[in-house]
């Protein structure tokens, strides 16, 4: 089995290829999840940090409908 990737790994596609994963918007990791477009390592290290990675996303929306600029309705 493939070493386990860690938050300071580069993801490895997209938008965000080559950005250690930590820096990656939780948001983004998570559109990746549940529209599986995203490798197999990416998608062990999402599941592996949900809880994580779901707080996160609750963040940014937050902070986004703060700043008045949330469009995730369109």
């Amino acid at each position: 089995m493939a070493r386990m990737m860690t938050e300071n790994d580069p993801i490895d596609f997209g938008k965000y290829q080559g950005t250690p994963l930590k820096d990656v918007p939780a948001s983004y990791l998570m559109w990746c999840l549940l529209n599986d477009r995203i490798t197999p390592a990416v998608k062990r290290y999402v599941k592996e940090n949900f809880d994580k990675i779901q707080k996160q996303v609750n963040y940014e929306k937050a902070k986004r409908t703060q700043t008045g600029i949330d469009n995730s309705h369109k």
